[in-house]
């Protein structure tokens, strides 16, 4: 406890110009700090909903426009990563920002604070027609910036964000104009994406090194019942005539660790 009102006293001290402390009560310099903080900087915190819900709503509309099979043009599935030299014009550069973070944006942004802009996180909503229709597509891209890692981790994110808001009935709350609670479907939502981050988890390391593996290696070896498989079925390899026996369902391994043995 001790430690602890030393860290507060540091940290006050760090806020001299408006914030004092005497003995162990916390006052504001001059009434016009408190005057601030209570509207202008409440203000400013709003207006920061707005950018990161803006940043996010306009990168998924960027990567839907531009994100497209084989973007580069690579032609073969077995074309490494580190060979790719980017085309002049890259047709990433619009797109290179949103691809990386537009899952922080989503997270940053506090959905309650929009009555309306909830809906993208529901069923049929923005972020589900942007994983249904060009997920695959993203996962190459991230690939080609050399920041796969980076989208294993906002799945996650992704995920994880929309199950939290997800009650045990599987409808996220919401509020209307009029500032009442309602209910709104999210639960093909949250299973698309439990089948998302098993796909790139799954398919990590293929993908990272060989962009069209996106579409040959991991899509073939996916499993049967797989939705992101089902959904994406007309992107696999046409000419692969004799295809492996796979299972209907993800293995009870998620991830494997790789690493020295000692």
């Amino acid at each position: 406890m001790t430690a602890d009102l030393g860290s507060l006293r540091e940290i006050i001290g760090l806020c001299g110009s408006f914030l004092t402390i005497r003995g162990d009560t916390v006052y504001f310099v001059h009434q016009a700090a408190k005057g601030f903080l209570v509207t202008k900087a409440v203000s400013d915190l709003a207006r920061a909903d707005d950018i990161h819900y803006a940043l996010f709503s306009r990168s998924l509309e960027v990567m839907s426009r531009v994100l497209r099979r084989d973007i580069y043009n690579l032609r073969s599935p077995g074309y490494p990563t580190k060979k790719v030299e980017s085309p002049d014009p890259d047709p990433l550069v619009a797109s290179r920002y949103s691809c990386i973070y537009w899952v922080d944006h989503l997270c940053d942004w506090n959905l309650s604070s929009s009555a309306d802009s909830s809906v993208d996180t529901q069923d049929g909503g923005a972020v589900h027609q942007f994983i249904r229709t060009k997920y695959l597509y993203w996962l190459e891209g991230l690939s080609l910036c050399k920041s796969i890692s980076q989208g294993a981790v906002s799945m996650a994110k992704l995920e994880t964000l929309i199950s939290v808001r997800l009650v045990p009935n599987g409808y996220l709350h919401t509020v209307n104009a009029n500032g009442a609670k309602r209910r709104a479907d999210a639960a093909e939502l949250i299973e698309l994406l439990r089948d998302a981050r098993r796909f790139i988890m799954a398919y990590k390391w293929a993908i990272e090194n060989n962009p069209l593996h996106t579409y040959a290696s991991a899509l073939l070896f996916t499993p049967i019942g797989s939705l992101a498989r089902n959904v994406f079925d007309e992107e696999k390899p046409q000419w692969i005539t004799i295809k492996p026996s796979i299972g209907y369902r993800w293995s009870a391994c998620f991830q494997t660790l790789e690493g020295s043995r000692r």
